[in-house]
């Protein structure tokens, strides 16, 4: 009888637990907050660091609660905070740290370091950094730990690694990834070569007598040892450790590489100390989207023109020249890279020449517009219609061109109608890939005959 009672007793208790949890321990105030200890970005600066240098490890502590938007604010009621770092390897060292708002005490030994703090932080996140020292190479590791303390007494804690390797020398390239071009062709038809300087920075500097370079070759190319760049040495200051260096495409990176497919390599007796990725652009698209349609009167301008002007005859030698009277507008053409980017000033000053055809017709050779790549990686494209007058000697004729250019009346306009041209582009040698459609129409305003002239162009790019 006795044992059945106390079996119906335990029985009742688990029910009333089941039924009424708020029986259970009351929620402590760290269980408002959370706190958990990151790598800062970036964790080790620089990395890999030097024997004998310092180097920064960084970390974030963040100690927060979430409020109603779910948003994170400093945590509340911490009565203290208490970290320790330590640098467990016994050639390291610590030579500072760094956190705002906490005191710090580094070890008789160098090896820990203590950051403490009374109450919480103004916000949810604190960056503490320590500089650290190493004597030999090898797989290093700095570890923070420790937490918050609340003013119930309840406490919060975390910790978190870093590790990282020290070696005996380092190559910092700069800039990385390394952006370069090829040679293109200017407007005089010269061969313009310029390359991309880089820095590299030796340490210790005692070694910059050591370090080679070498272009990385192409992956699954033939031949196996083709390369995508070509490294001119520069320069080589045994006093600072800094080498220059100049590098130039040889074959442009592939459309779908962006982030290149080729790395520059410093070695230090085999060994690979520093590198960077190589990229080779190439102009290689128009940017459709760039060319706004043109609808707009234009008056007539009388000029000259030959094979040497812009816009061009191609066909009339100097020192021959059209007198013309353009019906026209300057159209600002815009090119990108393989991946789809501005060329910008990458190709500033790159030959702009152009072929154009009907729809059916045949394909006519390409010709200098007398236009070249601006550093925003545009061109600029005179694009209309010239009435023709007669074709002088400008050696000969100079007073009737004189007169031309600042008295004559420009020529009037009497076509009406609309054409479309096909439009092949190439750029400081380089071949436009796809084809510009443009559609001109055209009117005198008004008609039938008269000095201004209605223009609306419209660009397509096609296959």
């Amino acid at each position: 009888m006795l044992i059945r009672q106390a079996i119906a007793i335990t029985f009742t208790a688990a029910m009333l637990l089941t039924a009424f949890p708020s029986i259970s321990a009351a929620a402590t105030q760290a269980d408002a907050a959370k706190l958990d200890i990151q790598a800062g970005d970036p964790a080790v600066d620089p990395n890999p660091p030097v024997v004998n240098e310092s180097a920064t490890v960084a970390f974030i502590v963040n100690l927060y609660s979430l409020d109603d938007q779910n948003v994170e604010q400093p945590a509340a009621n911490v009565k203290s905070q208490s970290y320790t770092l330590t640098v467990p390897d016994t050639d390291g060292s610590i030579q500072q740290v760094t956190a705002d708002g906490f005191t710090v005490t580094i070890s008789s030994n160098s090896r820990t370091a203590t950051i403490t703090k009374n109450g919480g932080n103004s916000s949810p996140s604190v960056s503490i950094k320590a500089k650290v020292k190493y004597s030999s190479t090898g797989d290093k590791s700095v570890t923070l730990s420790g937490g918050a303390t609340f003013n119930d007494n309840s406490a919060l804690s975390a910790s978190k690694t870093i590790n990282f390797k020290v070696v005996d020398v380092r190559v910092d390239l700069s800039p990385t990834p390394i952006v370069t071009i090829m040679p293109f062709l200017d407007t005089t038809g010269a061969t313009v070569q310029r390359p991309t300087r880089v820095t590299a920075k030796v340490a210790p500097v005692a070694a910059v007598s050591d370090i080679s370079f070498y272009a990385l070759p192409i992956p699954m190319a033939f031949p196996a040892d083709q390369s995508r760049f070509g490294i001119t040495e520069v320069s080589r200051d045994t006093s600072t450790g800094t080498i220059l260096l100049d590098i130039i495409g040889e074959l442009s990176t592939p459309f779908d590489q962006p982030n290149g497919d080729v790395k520059l390599q410093a070695k230090k007796a085999g060994v690979v100390v520093g590198e960077s990725p190589v990229i080779v652009v190439i102009p290689a698209q128009f940017d459709a989207g760039g060319i706004p349609a043109t609808n707009t009167t234009v008056d007539g301008q009388n000029k000259i023109a030959n094979n040497t002007t812009s816009p061009s005859a191609a066909n009339v030698i100097p020192p021959q020249a059209a007198l013309i009277t353009l019906y026209g507008v300057l159209l600002t053409i815009p090119i990108k890279d393989q991946f789809g980017k501005s060329i910008n000033e990458l190709y500033q000053g790159a030959a702009i020449t152009e072929s154009a055809a009907t729809p059916t017709g045949q394909v006519p050779p390409k010709v200098p517009l007398n236009q070249a790549l601006s550093a925003a990686g545009t061109y600029v494209d005179p694009s209309g219609y010239p009435v023709i007058k007669k074709v002088v000697n400008l050696d000969t004729d100079a007073d009737e061109v004189s007169a031309w250019l600042n008295s004559d009346p420009p020529l009037p306009f009497a076509m009406s109608g609309a054409e479309t041209v096909i439009l092949r582009v190439s750029v400081g040698g380089f071949p436009i890939a796809k084809k510009l459609e443009r559609t001109t129409s055209y009117s005198p305003d008004p008609p039938p005959s008269s000095t201004k002239a209605k223009l609306k162009i419209v660009h397509r790019v096609i296959d």
